[in-house]
């Protein structure tokens, strides 16, 4: 229950980030929705790995270049899926704002991304 805990907060962690990066893409850089998204993604991932590696699952026993392809293949394909539902609800009803959409997509790629983090990347 602990690593569970952890890992939320650092999916709030990661979430803050995502949404901080895909508000300065589209209100100060004026990037699209989604090429700003790719890059939103891409930073909160970055993020999870450090926090997820150092306090919700500790080091795995691999070497760092392993435990990071593992961490970024669990964490691409959550990214995926998290990019493709924001994607579709952003074609769906181009008036919905892309933090909800950010919020609705994140919902869905946080089961995934804990069941690839803690049976495949930090397993023991």
């Amino acid at each position: 229950m602990k690593k569970l805990f952890s890992f939320l907060i650092a999916g709030g962690v990661g979430f803050a980030v995502d949404v901080a990066v895909l508000m300065v893409l589209l209100h100060i850089v004026h990037m699209d929705v989604y090429s700003a998204r790719f890059i939103a993604i891409g930073c909160a991932l970055g993020c999870t790995w450090l926090i997820n590696r150092n306090f919700t699952f500790d080091r795995s026993a691999h070497s760092l270049a392993v435990e990071g392809a593992r961490y970024w293949s669990v964490g691409l394909s959550s990214a995926l899926v998290n990019y493709c539902a924001y994607s579709a609800l952003m074609m769906i009803d181009g008036d919905i704002p892309p933090v909800i959409a950010l919020m609705v997509s994140s919902g869905c790629a946080t089961l995934l991304s804990y069941t690839g983090y803690s049976r495949f990347v930090f397993r023991r």
